[in-house]
């Protein structure tokens, strides 16, 4: 890249011996010049190795990929997706504009606010007259993450059908959901979430629940346990399921950021559509944040900008992920596939290959677990990690004494890291000199803290709608499309070739590393 992309990388060659300790006491108000609120997020990343400069370098680097254009595509149905050559709605879901899209989206999310509310009411009831007490999810993917995620943080507002989720095609979990929770054909409803309802781990889970359904209460019961959220509703309704009981969104939600179309029906069965609509107006006022706040003062852009700063200029290749709280233990694994599908790519939009680090390895686990399996690593390994610490000053428990140590903790693991702790200062706390190597910390590892009041619908639909736009920005800054995923393509094709040689219906025509254990497994039989 050339232009303002050179800046920055001079910026960050200029500035790669620095120092988190220099930089926090050369100004003593760093904590408030790089940080600030987006709603009721609060986003500190202040413990960022970049000054001021780097900063402002960055933000013309927004300016220059025209971010805020790109985002007023998203508004007007541009085609921003050029290599499936579709629209990127996932705003426009919840948007109070009311341009066709717009209005497409409400009519089927109302749809299914209805149908849920039907469902919760005991007017809507299985075959043999039952209601319904659980809601089994039969989805993988951007059909599954952001439906648990969300399940989780707002579990205290859950009054309506249990809810549970299948994503795996092993058939132990679909087995184990069944079993351990005494689930009953006539009081089970299930969920296909699939957006081309081809998907072939999904279809086949989907196809043993129908069998379930099917042995216990008959074939004709299938139309009155099966609701599908697809945007192929022909083909759903070739499967079976009643055209009252197809949600619709459209080809232009792409799986990962579609858990604010009817994907969240399980959602709105669960907690109701009141709570639902709560969950979309959190993730629109993130939008009109992003849509109309300048971008150096831009919350989930400047997220997004030190990402790329930290990927391509630093050449870090990992993001730890660490929640201070419960409800968003799943988060990590959703942003892991938000952020690593969107960007994890090598090649530009106009089909070059990058020279420049793109999307780093996302992972991470919930904070007090963390401390005690691979903080150890964080604070002493040989890799740099950078960290985006999640805090919630309430959630929806009543022990402030435990959520205030929470908070606490998330608050000494940054500094910590950041700031480490030096031979002389260990020397000062008595240690033996045999451990005073060992008891150092290096520090200077790169973190931001993005913290809300409490855990609700509203918060949650801030902070999913806050990592979406990061991911977006990113994708443009390096150039590449954050809304395809061609990568995971050629695993389901070879997986199509390779399972009838698995019973023996076809000889293997690859390597042999492969037949070989192609030829273990029909052995073990």
């Amino acid at each position: 890249m050339a232009g303002q992309w050179q800046v920055v990388e001079r910026i960050a060659q200029d500035e790669s011996d620095a120092s988190l300790r220099q930089l926090f006491a050369s100004d003593s108000e760093r904590g408030q010049k790089f940080s600030l609120p987006c709603n009721d997020i609060f986003f500190d990343f202040s413990k960022q190795l970049l000054s001021g400069a780097g900063l402002d370098a960055l933000v013309g680097l927004a300016h220059e990929a025209g971010v805020q254009e790109h985002f007023a595509g998203m508004m007007s149905g541009a085609e921003l997706n050029n290599t499936e050559h579709r629209s990127v709605g996932h705003m426009l879901m919840r948007s109070q504009d009311n341009s066709p899209m717009t209005v497409a989206a409400q009519e089927q999310t109302e749809r299914a606010i209805e149908l849920a509310e039907a469902i919760r009411a005991g007017r809507i009831v299985g075959f043999g007259g039952h209601a319904f007490t659980a809601i089994v999810n039969i989805g993988i993917g951007g059909s599954d993450l952001g439906n648990v995620v969300v399940a989780d943080a707002l579990e205290a507002w859950h009054n309506g059908p249990d809810c549970y989720f299948i994503s795996s095609i092993d058939p132990t979990q679909l087995d184990l959901v069944l079993a351990r929770n005494n689930l009953s054909p006539e009081s089970t409803l299930f969920v296909v979430a699939s957006k081309t309802f081809t998907t072939q781990e999904t279809m086949h889970i989907a196809s043993r629940a129908r069998e379930w359904i099917t042995v216990a209460l008959g074939a004709e019961a299938v139309r009155d346990h099966f609701v599908a959220t697809t945007a192929a509703p022909k083909v759903a309704a070739d499967w079976g399921i009643s055209s009252d009981r197809i949600l619709e969104f459209f080809d232009w939600t792409g799986g990962r950021f579609s858990v604010s179309s009817v994907i969240g029906f399980p959602t709105i069965v669960s907690c109701g559509g009141d709570i639902f609509r709560e969950f979309l107006r959190g993730m629109s006022a993130t939008d009109q944040h992003v849509l109309t706040t300048p971008l150096a003062q831009n919350a989930p852009v400047l997220h997004a900008l030190l990402g790329v700063w930290n990927s391509s200029m630093r050449q870090s290749t990992s993001l730890a992920v660490i929640p201070y709280c419960h409800g968003l233990r799943r988060f990590p694994a959703f942003l892991q596939q938000l952020l690593t599908e969107s960007n994890g790519k090598s090649i530009t939009v106009d089909g070059r290959e990058v020279t420049y680090a793109t999307s780093p390895v996302v992972w991470g686990d919930v904070g007090p677990a963390a401390q005690h399996s691979f903080f150890q690593m964080m604070h002493q390994g040989t890799n740099e990690i950078c960290t985006d610490f999640i805090g919630v000053k309430r959630t929806s428990q009543n022990d402030e004494s435990g959520q205030r140590t929470m908070f606490a903790s998330m608050l000494a693991q940054s500094a910590a890291l950041a700031f480490g702790k030096t031979a002389q200062e260990v020397r000062a706390d008595g240690v033996p000199e045999s451990l005073v190597a060992h008891r150092t910390f290096v520090g200077n590892k790169p973190s931001s803290c993005i913290v809300i009041p409490a855990l609700n619908a509203f918060t949650m639909g801030q902070l999913i709608a806050f990592y979406e736009h990061s991911a977006a920005v990113q994708g443009w800054i390096w150039k590449i499309n954050s809304f395809d995923q061609w990568g995971v393509e050629l695993g389901k094709e070879l997986t199509v070739k390779i399972e009838p040689v698995l019973t023996g219906n076809k000889t293997a025509h690859t390597d042999s590393s492969t037949s070989m254990l192609a030829d273990w497994y029909r052995q073990q039989d």
